[in-house]
């Protein structure tokens, strides 16, 4: 009698199991809702309002599989599910305590002291997750943790993309990974491809360098970010502002787009233009459009000396250790120096000088300028400087001497200013004496020409 009863039941739940799954491919070729489908239970109690499923309770919903302890069956295509909570859907599972499934709407509602999202080697931990059976998108708003083999990552509330592998977080979101820590508003992770994308205002640190955007992307597996607007670079000694900033950090070589500034403060200087290739290690950086660099005192009495050419390159090099420089605040020791080097085009200004040439080197540890190819210099209105190469000895931000090589050659204005002629002397080669940075004394050496206009009243001897 026990067994007869035993195996009408079965033959009662799989005959209901039969027709709820020729119901549902009905409605699914129909077009329909896709009901849930009962594929096993190790009972079936049937009930007025509801129908009890226990023992290796298992269900299908638009192709992903449900598995639970007992369960109950509602009408309109609704159940309740208790005891280890799986859902699965190929890679992904979701792993709870409870589930509410309501197969109308396509959604499963996990629930638990801890629900688990995994998907391949990523693991969610969060309290609740609403699953969409239909596009496969998991949900969670109650705070989650995110861990994987490279990265560890909290986040208010987000979502889960099963067919793009792609985490969505919004609020409040905090990542580690081995070399790095973020903060953003909200964020994207790829789990296969390991980038992180911000779409809102990002913050990284790590061990000697903070950077800033409102959107880019981290590509945590090969060490590589991309920002994309408003971007910051800071370093111990540099500063760096661009619309769009490329980085490796393996290598600590990027690229820097549009509104480039890099400030040095160890050097006091100030670089501006709209590419660049850098170095954040070795402090070095190339500019090739459009780019000028300022050189600027914290002395208020010396004036700011502004430089553009066609092309500029900075790189800095060691100093020789009896030019070592230290601070007297800090106690750092500032053991190396900028050179820089201007290429076509190279202007420079300072309220009380300016030059033109082709190309152009300085260094930070003479101060010595070097300009070649058709140098002029102009001591405002009052002289002008030519040879073939010049030299300028700078101390103190004060210009000392000037050495002009072949072809030298100044010319002066008549201290009377109706005159229009002006004063000229030539030699091979020339040094002229600042005080002041005005012209003290001047010596010319070799082939030496002058030519000097005089009023009529004047007498000459």
């Amino acid at each position: 009698m026990v067994f007869s009863s035993f195996v009408r039941l079965k033959l009662l739940l799989f005959l209901f199991m039969g027709v709820m799954s020729i119901s549902a491919v009905a409605q699914q070729q129909s077009g329909g809702l896709q009901r849930v489908e009962i594929i096993w239970a190790d009972s079936f109690k049937i009930g007025e309002k509801f129908n009890r499923l226990l023992g290796n309770v298992e269900l299908q919903h638009n192709n992903i599989i449900m598995t639970c302890d007992s369960a109950y069956q509602f009408p309109e295509n609704k159940f309740e599910a208790y005891g280890n909570v799986h859902l699965i859907n190929g890679s992904t599972t979701v792993r709870g305590d409870t589930m509410m499934l309501d197969g109308n709407i396509n959604l499963a509602k996990v629930r638990g002291r801890i629900v688990y999202l995994n998907d391949s080697t990523t693991t969610l931990r969060t309290t609740a997750i609403d699953y969409d059976t239909k596009d496969e998108i998991g949900f969670f708003q109650n705070e989650g943790t995110i861990a994987d083999s490279t990265s560890l990552l909290e986040s208010k509330q987000g979502y889960y993309y099963s067919k793009l592998k792609d985490f969505v977080f919004i609020g409040n979101v905090e990542s580690e990974t081995e070399n790095y820590i973020l903060i953003s508003d909200s964020m994207k992770y790829n789990i296969h491809t390991k980038i992180f994308d911000f779409y809102s205002y990002t913050h990284i640190w790590s061990n000697n360098s903070y950077l800033y955007c409102d959107k880019g992307w981290y590509d945590s597996e090969n060490e590589k970010m991309f920002f994309l607007k408003n971007s910051y670079l800071m370093s111990d000694k540099q500063e760096v502002w661009a619309d769009s900033i490329y980085y490796e950090c393996f290598s600590k070589q990027g690229q820097l787009y549009r509104n480039i500034q890099l400030l040095d403060t160890s050097q006091r200087t100030i670089a501006f233009g709209d590419f660049s290739d850098f170095n954040l290690q070795s402090e070095d950086f190339e500019l090739t459009k459009d780019p000028s660099i300022l050189f600027y005192s914290e002395n208020p009495e010396e004036d700011t000396l502004y430089m553009r050419a066609e092309w500029l390159r900075s790189v800095m090099s060691p100093r020789s250790e009896e030019f070592y420089i230290t601070d007297s605040i800090t106690g750092e020791v500032d053991s190396t120096f900028r050179e820089i080097f201007g290429i076509k085009k190279v202007r420079v200004f300072r309220s009380d000088v300016q030059a033109a040439c082709d190309s152009l080197y300085f260094n930070t540890l003479d101060s010595i300028w070097k300009m070649y190819y058709e140098p002029v210099i102009w001591n405002g209105e009052k002289m002008q400087l030519t040879g073939d190469t010049i030299k300028f000895f700078v101390l103190n931000g004060k210009v000392e001497r000037g050495e002009f090589q072949d072809n030298a050659m100044i010319v002066m204005p008549e201290e009377d200013t109706t005159s229009r002629y002006y004063n000229q002397i030539s030699g091979k080669k020339m040094i002229s004496y600042f005080r002041d940075n005005e012209l003290n004394y001047l010596d010319v050496l070799g082939n030496v020409q002058s030519y000097f206009f005089s009023s009529s009243d004047q007498a000459i001897s």
